[in-house]
């Protein structure tokens, strides 16, 4: 896969020791947002029904000093959300950061063709999920009484509509309200929750014959990264961003100040 940009290699922030846990963390925005964590002084949990997780773990701990372990998690079983949780508590001593990077397409249905199916199956691991990890990681936060972060990923299609795609556009829009609601909550406790809402990123599932038309939808002329994202993701978990709560920040290459 060509890049569009250049990798910037330096992106580095003080996570100062956190422990984090990151859904969807085996690939694209997760899995960058994983390496840099872990570059940046954290250790990390990556937490994935798919089991190339445990590779990319490996392969992340032997580039950095932190640790990078494996869970296998399905974002949708409340189980599944619960232990992983209690591993970082078990292996680190606390949970510090919680990304919440896993999320499907599905379907691309307008609203007159959508199935319950798709509907369904998008809103539990995009919605559903999302509520499922923040609520687990703020309870843990809560117990520990010294703060949290937690970062969703929305997308642009949650700020903007995607008339093509009702289920996915709807879930990441619920993804956005639930980051105010929960981000304001307990800001009073010291817990931040915001989520970023990037454009499109170049990966393996977007399609080559697709991806002119989706540079052309961003006034760069380009499609995003996966570090660009995760760098994003990563500042906002920093203390550097410790005035931040409760915000949608599109990282979209101007798409959505159209």
């Amino acid at each position: 896969m060509n890049r569009e940009v250049p990798e910037i290699r330096c992106i580095k922030f003080d996570l100062m020791g956190a422990t984090a846990i990151i859904t969807g963390g085996a690939s694209g925005i997760g899995r960058a947002t994983a390496e840099i964590m872990v570059r940046s002084n954290a250790n990390v949990i990556i937490a994935d029904l798919n089991e190339n997780g445990q590779l990319i773990a490996d392969k992340i701990n032997g580039k950095y000093e932190r640790t990078c372990l494996f869970k296998k998690t399905d974002v949708t079983s409340e189980e599944d959300v619960k232990a992983v949780v209690e591993m970082a508590v078990e292996q680190f001593g606390s949970l510090d950061i919680a990304v919440c990077s896993a999320a499907i397409s599905g379907d691309h249905n307008d609203i007159a063709n959508e199935t319950m199916d798709n509907w369904d199956k998008v809103t539990c691991v995009d919605s559903t999920g999302v509520m499922l990890m923040n609520k687990y990681a703020i309870n843990q936060f809560l117990a520990q009484d010294s703060g949290g972060v937690i970062c969703n990923l929305a997308s642009i299609f949650g700020l903007v509509a995607a008339p093509s795609n009702i289920a996915y556009s709807a879930a990441k829009g619920a993804v956005i309200n639930l980051t105010k609601s929960a981000g304001t909550a307990y800001a009073s406790r010291g817990i931040r929750v915001n989520c970023v809402c990037p454009g499109i990123i170049n990966t393996p599932l977007v399609p080559d014959h697709m991806k002119n038309n989706y540079r052309r939808m961003h006034p760069m002329h380009r499609m995003g990264e996966d570090f660009e994202i995760g760098s994003i993701v990563t500042f906002l978990c920093s203390e550097n961003a410790r005035f931040i709560t409760g915000a949608a920040i599109p990282v979209d290459g101007g798409y959505t100040s159209l």
